[in-house]
Parts: C-alpha cells; structure tokens; sequence
C-alpha cells in the first residue's frame, strides 16, 4: 500500500479570484518555494510533496483517492 501524505490549505468554494490569486501567486509561492519548505516536507514524508494548486490539486487528490479504493474496499470487506 502506498500511503500519501501532504499538507493541503482548503479555502471555500467560492472564493473571490482576486483574493485567490493573491494567494497562490504570493503567499503559497513563497513558502512552498522556500528551502525551509522543502526541509520541512523532506524531514516529514519519505518524499518531498509536488506544489499544487487549484485544478492540479484536485487533480491530484482524485487520482490518489482512486489508486486507493481497490485497497479500502478490500479492507471493507473484511
């Protein structure tokens, strides 16, 4: 079983662009481009995380959901 661990900044659904952007253009960008982030990811998980925003992440989070289910319906049904 692969085991996927991140950390991940949720915000409402309908969050104004501006204050989106401002976000991930600034906030996110610098500290997930930061080697302190990078450390931090690297001293917690077997690998770092990949930085991803909106789409990407959701992306991301289906496809993990996905690759688990077999595992979490073996496991369901015992």
């Amino acid at each position: 079983m692969v085991s996927t661990t991140g950390v991940i900044i949720l915000g409402p659904k309908k969050l104004p662009q501006e204050i989106y952007k401002r976000l991930t253009s600034t906030f996110f960008a610098k500290v997930t481009g930061s080697q302190e982030w990078a450390d931090w990811c690297t001293s917690r998980f077997n690998t770092p995380t990949p930085n991803l925003v909106g789409e990407e992440a959701a992306k991301f989070l289906d496809q993990d959901a996905e690759a688990q289910r077999p595992i979490l319906e073996t496991l369901k049904s015992k």
